[in-house]
């Protein structure tokens, strides 16, 4: 009978100390990135590496959102969760990567070819916690007398201790929890980025936007403001929505604090009017570029205005 016991706790000790589900928790960051332009003096454009680490959704992984090409850049990036799904039975993690060339002299942006790697997560890779992974991909080139957008990449992977596996109510909690970080980091990097055109489906999309506004009237010019300004409005609301619904993620509080002062910046935006007046003479006057900036109720403009959440606690001057 001892010698059945003995059998079980061996063999139960193995099972433990095998397999995907030992207590790790992994994270990538990029380290270094460098990509080989076309040599055509014409072509314009930055680029804009993105990891994809849930399904059908990519994250930025650079500290800033664009990274000039064709120069290498030295980045501390942001630092990503790697979510179990990703993690096979054989601790390899399967790295996906999406490049996006994005054309400042043009509203259409080049989505390059996914790429995709298999990392090994062995321990034998890993010295005090970190490894760095070098990965080349050369996706292809518009003609062949030029170079082709060959790309390099430096990723640094850490890992910590910490219960992050699916075989366990404390590690499928902790990698939910995790994920929701992710998110957090990509929603921050539209926070900090939130006026600069960013690709959606292969389209520059800004959802802000300020300008010049012409009409005959100066009725007809204000009430076409205020549509503009009713998007701006209701985009940014959107995006204060998404963050806090993220409330209990760590970080939170910098992200919000971030998004109050994306708020108290953009509501200084203004949309120039200009129209004729009466003796046909062209004339010019401003208007908020946020459809719930109190001026605009002095400016007597019909319509449905977005309104600011009141328990957000986003202070706005006049």
């Amino acid at each position: 009978m001892n010698g059945i016991i003995l059998a079980i706790v061996v063999a139960m000790a193995v099972m433990l100390s095998s397999g995907p589900a030992f207590a790790k928790c992994y994270f990538i960051s990029l380290q270094k990135f460098y990509v080989t332009k076309s040599a055509d003096l014409f072509s314009k454009g930055d680029f804009s590496p993105l990891i994809a680490l849930e399904p059908g959704r990519f994250y930025p992984l650079a500290p800033e959102y664009k990274v000039e090409a064709p120069h290498g850049t030295m980045m501390q990036g942001r630092k990503y969760y790697i979510p179990q799904y990703l993690i096979d039975d054989d601790n390899r993690f399967s790295l996906r990567l999406m490049m996006v060339d994005l054309d400042d002299d043009t509203p259409n942006d080049l989505v390059l070819p996914p790429s995709e790697r298999s990392i090994s997560l062995a321990s034998d890779n890993f010295k005090n916690g970190s490894r760095l992974v070098t990965l080349r991909f050369a996706p292809f080139s518009d003609e062949a007398r030029k170079r082709a957008n060959a790309q390099r990449f430096t990723f640094e992977i850490n890992r910590q201790d910490g219960a992050c596996d699916e075989a366990s109510a404390a590690g499928l909690a902790a990698d939910r929890n995790l994920r929701r970080s992710n998110n957090l980091l990509r929603i921050h990097a539209r926070v900090m980025f939130y006026d600069r055109p960013h690709p959606v489906g292969g389209q520059d999309y800004l959802p802000y936007r300020i300008g010049k506004v012409e009409a005959p009237r100066i009725s007809a010019a204000r009430a076409h403001a205020f549509d503009v300004a009713r998007v701006n409005a209701r985009e940014l609301i959107a995006l204060g929505k998404q963050v806090r619904t993220l409330q209990a993620s760590p970080g939170y509080k910098r992200v919000w604090r971030d998004y109050t002062s994306l708020v108290k910046r953009l509501m200084l935006g203004k949309i120039e009017l200009r129209y004729r007046d009466e003796n046909k003479k062209i004339k010019k006057a401003i208007a908020p570029s946020l459809a719930f900036h109190p001026g605009w109720k002095n400016l007597q403009v019909a319509g449905n205005y977005p309104v600011l959440p009141k328990e957000w606690g986003i202070a706005i001057k006049r």
